[in-house]
């Protein structure tokens, strides 16, 4: 479907003529070629772990897609209102309030306050508050807060962050960070200079899409263990990278199954239904059990996608 978009996309006559009705790039077709690629390479990249996989078309599509921070799928949205505003920035407004949507995972917290690596990530300030005492505390996945309070013990998503910034701040869909992390990985095995490049590439887009400071940047790339060299880099060093620079995009969840969830500190969440297992698929909704339950396939949240294979 994507191929025939992007035929159609290059048509010469077109049956409608998108403008202001267009939310995400007022009708720039250009954009959406682009677009189309991004997600073409995002899809043929689920292939990582078959034979079937194709780099070359991984990377084709790569190199047509974004060439900027400023060229991402991305949607701003409207006014205060709370069907229109931006989703991140109500469920901070929400925490500041007490009506909790849920304390940060400590996987995350623990990658970017240098617990898990040793270095701290100058981006833990735009995705979260230093809490009341100072510093930033995680939460386990499952576990609830225990003998913490209901505010300023735990690390949320806070106001006034990049990601929560306003209400008519950009809700991000795919980004150039992400080609490049795409790059990196598809690059890997046959080109490691190339993979490298995108590598740091990736970190320093994602950062600057944050509005870090160029001298913080350059520290952390100058750390060792963040600039190990392109005879060195590793698949668990791109992902621990992309993971950070996925922070809020469903995509995420595809890329911890491809990779088994082998980042560096997770743990499969406490009380989990699953026996200590990582959830591989959503289960049907009751309303489809109640409803349909003759069509429903047998499924639990332990089978896998054909993509994602032992």
């Amino acid at each position: 479907m994507l191929n025939e978009a992007l035929t159609e996309l290059q048509a010469s006559e077109s049956a409608a003529t998108p403008g202001s009705d267009d939310f995400i790039y007022g009708g720039d077709l250009t954009a959406w070629t682009r677009t189309a690629y991004a997600l073409q390479a995002r899809y043929l990249n689920h292939f990582s772990k078959l034979n079937s996989y194709d780099r070359n078309a991984v990377l084709n599509a790569v190199e047509n897609s974004f060439a900027s921070n400023d060229e991402d799928f991305q949607m701003a949205y409207f006014d205060e209102g709370t069907a229109t505003e931006n989703p991140w920035y109500r469920l901070a407004l929400n925490n500041s309030n007490l009506l909790l949507g849920g304390w940060l995972s400590d996987q995350l917290v623990n990658q970017l306050n240098g617990e898990t690596f040793g270095i701290l990530d100058p981006r833990i300030d735009f995705i979260t508050a230093e809490i009341e005492d100072g510093g930033y505390v995680g939460t386990r996945n499952g576990a609830g807060r225990g003998a913490a309070s209901e505010q300023g013990d735990r690390s949320v998503l806070a106001l006034d962050t990049y990601y929560a910034s306003g209400p008519t701040a950009p809700l991000l869909m795919a980004t150039y960070a992400e080609m490049k992390f795409i790059e990196a990985e598809a690059a890997l095995a046959t080109n490691a200079n190339r993979a490298y490049e995108a590598y740091e590439a990736g970190i320093r887009a994602h950062m600057e899409k944050l509005g870090v400071d160029e001298d913080e940047i350059d520290a952390y790339w100058d750390e060792a263990s963040v600039s190990v060299g392109a005879g060195n880099l590793t698949i668990d060093d791109i992902m621990r990278e992309k993971y950070v620079a996925m922070f809020l995009i469903p995509e995420a969840w595809n890329d911890a199954r491809r990779y088994d969830y082998g980042y560096e500190g997770f743990r499969a969440p406490a009380n989990s239904a699953l026996g200590g297992e990582m959830i591989r698929l959503v289960r049907y909704p009751d309303s489809e059990l109640q409803r349909n339950q003759a069509n429903v396939p047998a499924r639990t949240m332990l089978d896998r996608l054909f993509w994602d294979q032992n």
